[in-house]
């Protein structure tokens, strides 16, 4: 097939490797380089030789498993090369495979070291003179390097399986520490443990510092290599989660290997992570609530972070709960990540866990708690060099400047991102930041920048259901800010006949934008229908900020608000809305404690405080309290 999208470059260096087996182009000749589509794998792994994919494409080509993604030589160069190396001296041989396994540029005399070979100047100088190689006999140390990589490739293909143990073995000694664990790996011909053991001590050295998928490849190296199944499958999850959160298309390419292990609270938080990159938000928490619950019931588990080692479970799972109108649940979810934390301390983890910490009390008024956790993820961030964290902070201080409808602070605190270069974690996350950016950039005017955003947004989470009446709320507000009610109303129209019920809060926000456009153009019967509903998922939600507005605009209608009764529930503090809702599950006074991680003097006197502010007398009557606040969540 034809490539449209291509660019012409001159390439340098290309035409030496190409005449060393018989395949130069004429001189001067372009190169043609293609961008994206079909060919696109080919010409990146030739270095844009023409000559090279073309060979590729019509003898098909294979994986190299040393380097996922990197094609095996084809046939017929594999063939040229194999002829050039028999024509060679044995002691050019033997050098020649050391240099395909070292795979650098290296020293002559600890490439001859290596090899084992006495004389390596003489050793060297065939293969120089037959094209394979490159040598600077100029430099004081004299470098040799296999000339392009697909000659490399070649000899390598061609060394036997026994033969390349050997060699990888001694490669150890003559690399860096940090390269040796690919060939301590590739040497081996059984599994060891002790061997796996270090490999996943030092990936979890490396996860500690942000380094995720260098973790997840040696985690990797370590499964390949353990004996046991239960060690290859923890090893295996542990590097699906971190590929998962930093490169997401090769996370999810383990989707079946995962499936395929026995099930275990870190096989169903690897299920809920994946599950939440595709945009699947009810599967996600399902996922992540079953992750916990199998790790509360582990025998002989001390503690969740046990089974559990990476808090982003945690923070998954509340802002999934976030999204889905949970919110009661995301203070318990926020809560044991903290205690988490406390046993597990991984710094780069804190500015995702205040985000998921700062969301409710931010989208319940409750200004003070909200932006401490914005401050904490800002300085948590601040000491960390991954721009991912950052956004984290970002986020946290966009949704408090949101209930506060300080538009440009949202637009301020998120723009940089709306340009910028986006990682897998980035894209990931994109379906609460990216609206998050909308808001504040269509309230603070910037209208064709946020008409940027929500292509973006459209384009990546489109299909998400849970994400149509946020697409349906912002499409249809800037339609109204750009003097196009009528356009609004029929885009807000559709939103709400493809509103998922697993969307509260974005739901609420349709309803809202719409009653009040519907009011304002003099509809006030269909105005205060939509606003009325609005005002019960906020109510349910117990967003204070939000329920202002709502009263305001069916003030305008000349209508009541809701009654009075629901600001004592209004008044309630994160802790005693924690303790509140456990206590409506059913939970003992010392299971309260147990699961809040608080003594139980603490949990009596938070449960004072909530008779008195509630009118309340008992735990029947909490029970029954809580269960009318929390029922109106559903849309």
């Amino acid at each position: 097939m034809r490539m449209r999208t291509t660019r012409k470059r001159r390439f340098r260096g290309c035409r030496q490797a190409a005449a060393a087996l018989g395949m130069l182009a004429p001189a001067g000749a372009p190169i043609a380089f293609a961008r994206a589509g079909p060919g696109a794998v080919p010409y990146r792994g030739t270095g844009g030789h023409r000559s090279y994919p073309r060979t590729l494409l019509s003898e098909g080509f294979d994986f190299d498993p040393r380097a996922p993604g990197r094609q095996a030589p084809p046939r017929s160069l594999a063939a040229a090369v194999g002829d050039r190396l028999r024509a060679l001296p044995p002691q050019t041989r033997t050098i020649l495979e050391m240099l395909s396994v070292l795979n650098l540029r290296m020293p002559l005399a600890q490439l001859g070291q290596a090899a084992q070979v006495e004389s390596p100047s003489a050793a060297i100088e065939p293969a120089v003179a037959s094209g394979l190689v490159d040598w600077r006999p100029e430099e004081p140390a004299c470098p040799v390097v296999i000339r392009h990589p697909l000659v490399r490739d070649a000899i390598y293909a061609g060394i036997t399986a026994t033969r390349r143990r050997v060699l990888h073995a001694r490669a150890v000694s003559a690399v860096s520490e940090s390269a040796s664990w690919e060939h301590r790996v590739a040497a081996l011909d059984r599994p060891d443990e002790g061997l796996a053991a270090q490999l996943e001590r030092l990936a979890g050295e490396e996860a500690v510092g942000g380094r995720l998928a260098l973790a997840a490849t040696h985690l990797l190296w370590a499964c390949d290599v353990s004996p046991a199944r239960a060690d290859r499958e923890r090893r295996l999850l542990t590097a699906a989660l971190h590929l998962t959160l930093a490169e997401e298309s090769r996370g999810l390419a383990l989707r079946e290997a995962v499936e395929a292990s026995a099930p275990s609270p870190l096989r169903s938080c690897v299920l809920g992570t994946m599950a939440f990159s595709s945009g699947q938000l009810a599967e996600a928490e399902r996922q992540f609530s079953q992750a916990l619950a199998e790790a509360r019931t582990t025998p002989d588990s001390r503690s969740l972070a046990t089974h559990i080692p990476d808090l982003h479970a945690y923070c998954y799972l509340a802002l999934a709960q976030y999204l889905a109108g949970a919110w009661d649940d995301v203070l318990l979810t926020a809560e044991q990540g903290f205690s988490a934390a406390a046993i597990h301390s991984r710094r780069y983890e804190l500015p995702l866990l205040h985000l998921a910490a700062g969301c409710v009390p931010a989208g319940r008024g409750a200004a003070g708690e909200a932006e401490r956790h914005a401050r904490l993820a800002e300085e948590a961030a601040a000491s960390l060099d991954y721009g991912q964290e950052r956004l984290y902070a970002a986020t946290a201080r966009a949704l408090v400047c949101q209930a506060s409808a300080d538009y440009l602070g949202m637009a301020d605190a998120l723009g940089y991102w709306q340009d910028a270069v986006l990682d897998g974690r980035t894209r990931l996350y994109a379906v609460l930041w990216r609206p998050l950016l909308a808001e504040g950039l269509i309230g603070s005017g910037q209208l064709e920048q946020a008409a940027a955003v929500l292509d973006q947004l459209r384009a990546e989470h489109g299909q998400a259901g849970y994400l149509q009446p946020a697409l349906a709320w912002l499409e249809g507000w800037l339609a109204e800010q750009r003097g196009a009610p009528e356009q609004a109303r029929r885009i807000y129209a559709r939103g709400e006949e493809s509103a998922s019920a697993h969307s509260p809060v974005y739901t609420a926000r349709l309803l809202l934008a719409h009653g009040r456009l519907l009011r304002r153009t003099g509809n006030r019967k269909d105005a205060v229908e939509r606003l009325r509903r609005a005002d019960e998922l906020y109510t349910a939600l117990r967003a204070a900020p939000f329920i202002a507005r709502t009263e305001e605009e069916l003030a305008a209608c000349h209508l009541p608000g809701s009654p009075a009764k629901k600001q004592p529930v209004l008044a309630l503090t994160s802790r005693e809305t924690e303790v509140a809702h456990l206590v409506g599950k059913g939970l003992s006074n010392p299971e309260v404690a147990a699961e809040l991680f608080i003594s139980r003097k603490a949990v009596e006197y938070h449960l004072g405080n909530i008779y008195a502010k509630c009118g309340l007398q008992g735990r029947q009557q909490l029970r029954r309290f809580v269960e009318q606040w929390r029922q109106p969540a559903a849309v």
